[in-house]
């Protein structure tokens, strides 16, 4: 009860939707939304430290990153799952 009141001060909900406008992608997007603060101190300075190999190679790399050409297969895999044909849908397994 406590740890949803301090998440409720910290407007943790809100901090996780603008974060998720500034992704590049749409699976970004629902990964910042659905973001939980980490529970241990050796999480947290993982994170941090992951957070700061980015912005170093952010940095470095002179073209900058692009994720055009991204796209989100959960669908398609999903119908594979299910035992389904990619494209095709009259295709026999």
């Amino acid at each position: 009860m406590i740890e949803q009141e301090t998440l409720e001060l910290l407007e943790w909900n809100r901090l996780c939707q603008h974060l998720a406008t500034f992704a590049a992608t749409k699976l970004g997007a629902i990964a910042a939304r659905r973001l939980e603060i980490p529970t241990t101190k050796a999480e947290t300075l993982q994170l941090l430290a992951q957070t700061q190999e980015v912005y170093q190679l952010e940095l470095d790399l002179e073209s900058g990153w692009s994720f055009d050409g991204i796209t989100d297969i959960g669908e398609s895999l999903e119908e594979l799952k299910s035992g389904e044909c990619l494209g095709d849908k009259n295709c026999s397994i």
